[in-house]
């Protein structure tokens, strides 16, 4: 399951960026933007779980769901 959909569903916000851009931004030097986008998905996976446990429950789109059904 990817975070991105996951807290937009839920939470109604995006993540910073991507695992593609932080390899771009290690690369070209951006170590402390790498660092921010570490630290944003840290505090975005912490609000998710925070909302499913006070409230019971988050959102996964339809997209999201995959059920091998046998």
């Amino acid at each position: 399951m990817k975070l991105d959909p996951l807290a937009k569903d839920t939470l109604g916000s995006a993540k910073s960026g991507n695992g593609v851009e932080a390899v771009k931004w290690w690369r070209a030097g951006q170590r402390n933007r790498v660092a921010e986008y570490c630290e944003q998905d840290v505090a975005i996976s912490r609000e998710v779980v925070e909302h499913g446990r006070a409230k019971g429950f988050v959102v996964i789109s339809a997209k999201q769901m995959r059920v091998n059904w046998g």
